[in-house]
């Protein structure tokens, strides 16, 4: 929401705001830059031409990420997300964290998102050029690939 800086907010319909300023207060109360930065991306999503982009890119992470599954059919590579967030699911403690380094050493910043780094998050900017987006997902499905490979 505020491009990778803290921020908590709390979104209600009108009707259901009977609280008083302060009174919703979370872990993350945000910054200046925080403010800014979710204050942009909430006008963005006013931007039509935006949320269909968001929409398509999505669709191309899907798509390449169920076709890296489809490839390994015995390891039960589960695929799940929505728009631009995305997770691959090895089913094995640690795995998202070896995929994760591999992926490292190739230039592309990918996560573990769960405790028993089993899970691997898939998130990129939305704003990101799709030539880019093509090339790190490339980085990406050879690092899988790899880890896939091994056993």
């Amino acid at each position: 929401l505020a491009g990778g800086r803290p921020l908590s907010m709390l979104l209600m319909r009108p009707e259901l705001d009977h609280w008083r300023p302060g009174e919703q207060v979370g872990m993350f109360q945000g910054d200046n830059l925080a403010y800014v930065s979710a204050t942009e991306l909430l006008l963005l999503w006013d931007d039509d031409a935006l949320v269909a982009r968001i929409h398509r890119l999505g669709e191309i992470i899907a798509a390449r990420l169920r076709a890296l599954a489809a490839r390994y059919p015995r390891r039960n590579v589960e695929i799940r997300g929505v728009g631009m967030i995305w997770a691959l699911d090895f089913g094995q403690p640690a795995s998202a964290a070896v995929v994760s380094a591999w992926a490292l050493e190739r230039g592309l910043v990918v996560e573990p998102a769960e405790i028993n780094n089993q899970v691997l998050l898939v998130a990129p900017p939305i704003t990101i050029d799709e030539a880019i987006l093509h090339e790190g997902l490339e980085r990406l499905d050879q690092a899988v690939s790899m880890f896939l490979d091994h056993k």
